[in-house]
């Protein structure tokens, strides 16, 4: 009856359909995919618009590929790859969904190590005293759905040594955008991490490198869309657009040295990580995601990020301030803003960067950050 026996065997199934979800995606023996519409209507997936391709294994897609001997871990919703040189994953990789978005758990900010790292994860004493927060690479926001999740996220292999008024400024600002994006996409699969290289400096006993700079990457993929593109910031405080950071997937991946959707079938991958689509993506014009305007204060107070006489450690006290020093301490932010407001300045300062034993490092700088070439 049928001359060709491929059609046939999709007739068949065809007909053995009870219950068929729109856009159902259908395997012939000699490897061609065909797309079954809800009524019953078909044609051959190779010529379906790129915006209209379905995703067999999408949880598969988010996880990226390096060679860098890392070691990979399945925490329950997010993964990554630890890098035991730099004492930190070199990415985390995780699919972020619209129902995931709502909160049902609340932050732990329990601190623990990862039991899953053979080598040992870094730990407290680390970050002690540092003057550095343990930034999140997979937001403690995106884990608010579930309490193993919420827990896992505040793993040592998740956090990264992120200057103060970068992890609750720009990094947080991004991380929001993308928890917008989520809901808007309704799926999104997110790569993050810092960008590790020789000659770091570093951290604590087990020698946490500090990174210069951090990424994400950023892809929807999806039968309504398929668009990606990337973010690549430094470890700085910043109140510029996010916008101005986007680069495409291709350029991170020469930076990184990691292949980040190394799953999307080869013209796929090649048309969406060469641009940056940044006019494609919905961006939020609230004023919860735009910079906020200098106002000396804080919607919570922090601690002080200046180094006390006393005891040569950080200073104990809690602050509103926007410039994250205590009122006692105001003379250190000043000295600081005088010499970034006038880089050629020669005048030298004591380096505001703590050693490993915990005391403010000794050596006079006229760098305009206030540190000396190791801090």
């Amino acid at each position: 009856m049928f001359k060709n026996s491929h059609i046939y065997i999709f007739i068949q199934i065809l007909l053995i359909s009870t219950s068929i979800k729109a856009q159902q995606i259908l395997e012939m023996k000699d490897g061609r995919r065909v797309l079954l519409n809800s009524n019953f209507t078909w044609s051959f997936a190779d010529s379906i618009h790129k915006h209209y391709i379905y995703l067999k294994q999408p949880q598969t897609l988010a996880l990226p590929e390096s060679n860098n001997g890392c070691q990979r871990i399945n925490h329950t919703a997010f993964s990554l790859c630890y890098n035991e040189t730099h004492e930190q994953a070199e990415w985390v990789a995780y699919m972020h969904t619209a129902s995931r978005t709502q909160k049902e758990v609340e932050r732990t900010d329990k601190f623990i190590k990862d039991p899953k790292v053979k080598s040992g994860s870094a730990n407290h004493a680390d970050y002690k005293n540092s003057g550095y927060d343990r930034g999140h690479l997979a937001p403690a926001g995106d884990m608010a759905f579930n309490n193993i999740a919420m827990r896992e996220s505040f793993y040592y292999s998740n956090m990264s040594p992120q200057v103060p008024s970068f992890n609750r400024g720009i990094w947080k600002r991004l991380e929001e955008q993308i928890r917008k994006w989520a809901v808007i996409y309704d799926t999104i699969y997110i790569a993050t991490g810092p960008v590790l290289r020789s000659g770091l400096p570093y951290i604590g006993p087990n020698k946490v490198s500090v990174p210069e700079f951090y990424y994400k990457a950023v892809l929807v993929y999806n039968h309504k869309c398929i668009q990606s593109t990337a973010f690549l910031l430094r470890n700085e405080s910043s109140i510029d657009e996010l916008q101005q950071y986007a680069i495409s997937i291709d350029s991170l991946e020469l930076l990184t040295g990691i292949d980040f959707f190394s799953s999307l079938p080869d013209n796929v991958e090649k048309l969406t990580e060469s641009h940056v689509f940044i006019n494609d993506w919905k961006w939020n014009t609230t004023s919860e995601t735009k910079p906020a305007k200098p106002n000396n204060k804080q919607s919570s107070s922090i601690q002080c990020n200046a180094i006390a006489k006393s005891t040569g450690n950080r200073c104990r006290n809690q602050t509103m301030n926007e410039n994250i020093y205590c009122g006692v301490h105001q003379s250190q932010s000043t000295s600081i803003r005088e010499k970034t407001s006038n880089p050629a300045s020669s005048r030298s300062v004591q380096c505001s960067g703590t050693t490993k034993k915990g005391s403010r490092c000794s050596r006079n700088t006229t760098n305009p950050s206030g540190r000396c070439y190791q801090h």
